[in-house]
């Protein structure tokens, strides 16, 4: 399912469609790969998160190449959000690593957040409603409920449906 919908969200941005905001994927791509590594150090269920990163790495080029790359303060903010959660992983290890960067995923889509807000679509809702469930199936595909099997899994579903929701503000009549 995480495969189709890579396919399908790739294919529909490549026709024009879909608005991503650039920083939001590059970070995304870079703290997935962190999370990648560190589920795998931990020996934690890792095949979803390999392939958010590489899916997130060809969509994060498309974006790049359709010349929908911007840099503000919004970004900037998320810049040091991320940096931080880096310089934690690195000085604190794989274990604090999955928590760590995985907090910093969901405030990197603070910038995604922010362009939903302002240009609320229901098209770019019903692929983050089939994230959500990717990521629900993810999260009870775990092993067992610890926090290296679940942690991730579990936030990218609240984080997905999140983005969904502002995505269809405008079906809501505005609201939020």
């Amino acid at each position: 399912m995480a495969c189709i919908l890579t396919v399908f969200f790739y294919i529909v941005m490549l026709r024009g469609d879909l608005k991503q905001n650039f920083v939001t994927w590059l970070f995304w791509v870079l703290l997935d790969t962190i999370a990648l590594f560190s589920t795998i150090q931990e020996g934690g269920n890792y095949l979803v998160t390999l392939l958010y990163v590489c899916g997130g790495s060809v969509i994060t080029i498309a974006i790049y190449l359709k010349g929908h790359a911007k840099w503000t303060w919004v970004e900037f903010a998320t810049a040091g959000l991320v940096i931080t959660c880096l310089v934690v992983w690195y000085v604190y290890g794989s274990r604090v690593a999955i928590v760590v960067s995985t907090v910093a995923v969901c405030l990197s889509a603070l910038p995604m957040f922010y362009d939903f807000y302002k240009q609320p679509d229901a098209s770019i809702g019903l692929l983050y409603t089939g994230f959500t469930t990717v990521n629900v199936l993810f999260t009870l595909a775990g092993k067992n409920w610890s926090m290296k099997e679940r942690f991730y899994p579990a936030s990218c579903a609240i984080l997905c449906a999140l983005l969904a929701l502002v995505s269809f503000r405008k079906l809501l009549g505005g609201k939020m």
